[in-house]
């Protein structure tokens, strides 16, 4: 009954609400980051359930299975060694301790799995399981190591063309897109955290090298999943810091915003040879918490920015120009406050 409990049914409950919700991957950091991690995970349920159901003549690849799981709830909870006692208190909120503390109730059953079939039945292969899990880790954890050996390169000045040279030819995008939102994508690799020396590069530090790297910004790119603390077409579960509001570049998409509608309306005088534009922009907030909306507008040559409105509630409110210095400290005054501003400026 407790192997079912603890070997089965709760590292499948914990794969599916980490699947469904991604809870651990917004709050801490991402223990499922791609598909062969699932694989890996489900060798704990896979190899107790095997035990408990089949018979001794159904049992060849066992060893393997047995051995896989082992190493992956031995790895996984010593990753979550830290977040064990917080776990415990988390676990009524929403099951954020499911995640981390499976692998540590499971790995009595997993490492006792074999010993529990009779002697003369036992299947053969435990430690080439155990090898195959641990090469399969090594290979998942490679483009995170590969991409902060080379972010770690391209940090110093003397060696940054040499870093960037290899970002290019084995970094992994999507790896250094989630540094660039200061998320724990290095966590994906203990070896990666080796190399950074236990610290994530600072995010600002990360944009500018990915834009070297790439030659194009990061905020071109939807923001990762680790980025993202809501759930899609549903409220979000926590409101998010948005690191880059009230800053004079655009920074990082702005979570939980999306532009609703945009209507563009024209005025051509041939008489004068000009032309009035007119741009609406709706945005709508799916979030519970206050969003800034940012985005950059190249104008043809020869076009200026007249004026603005910001509509409050269904009622308008005109801009006022100001100098760029005074236009900016009104601007974060009134992001301070928590109230609705708006901000026109040149860029450059």
């Amino acid at each position: 009954m407790l192997r079912f409990l603890f070997g089965v049914l709760l590292p499948l409950v914990a794969w599916f609400v980490e699947k469904k919700t991604h809870i651990c991957a917004q709050t801490f950091f991402d223990p499922l980051p791609g598909p062969i991690y699932s694989v890996l995970w489900l060798t704990i349920p896979a190899s107790n359930a095997w035990i408990l159901l089949a018979r001794p003549e159904h049992r060849r690849g066992l060893g393997v299975l047995c051995g896989m799981a082992q190493v992956v709830a031995v790895v996984y909870t010593l990753w979550f060694l830290p977040l064990t006692l917080l776990s415990l208190v988390a676990i009524p909120f929403a099951g954020l301790g499911l995640c981390s503390l499976s692998p540590l109730l499971a790995l009595p059953f997993c490492l006792t799995g074999l010993r529990s079939v009779s002697q003369t039945s036992r299947p053969p292969g435990r430690w080439l399981g155990v090898l195959l899990a641990l090469l399969l880790m090594l290979l998942s954890a490679l483009p995170a190591v590969m991409t902060y050996a080379g972010l770690q390169l391209a940090r110093n000045p003397a060696s940054r063309s040499r870093g960037l040279s290899w970002l290019r030819s084995y970094g992994d995008q999507q790896t250094l897109l989630e540094a660039c939102y200061n998320q724990a994508g290095w966590t994906k690799s203990p070896l990666a955290m080796v190399i950074c020396m236990g610290s994530p590069p600072p995010a600002l530090e990360v944009r500018e090298l990915f834009f070297r790297a790439y030659g194009t910004a990061f905020n071109d790119f939807p923001p990762p999943l680790s980025a993202r603390r809501f759930l899609e077409d549903t409220e979000d579960l926590m409101v998010v810091d948005d690191p880059d509001q009230g800053l004079e570049k655009v920074g990082g998409r702005s979570l939980g915003l999306s532009l609703q509608q945009s209507n563009l309306a024209a005025r051509v005088d041939s008489t004068g040879s000009t032309a009035q534009w007119n741009w609406d922009l709706t945005f709508a907030n799916h979030d519970s918490g206050n969003r800034e909306a940012r985005c950059q507008v190249l104008l043809p040559p020869g076009a200026v920015a007249c004026g603005a409105v910001l509509w409050v509630h269904e009622k308008p409110r005109q801009a006022l120009i100001a100098s760029r210095g005074k236009a900016r400290l009104a601007y974060e005054a009134v992001v301070s406050k928590q109230r609705d501003p708006l901000l026109v400026t040149t860029h450059g």
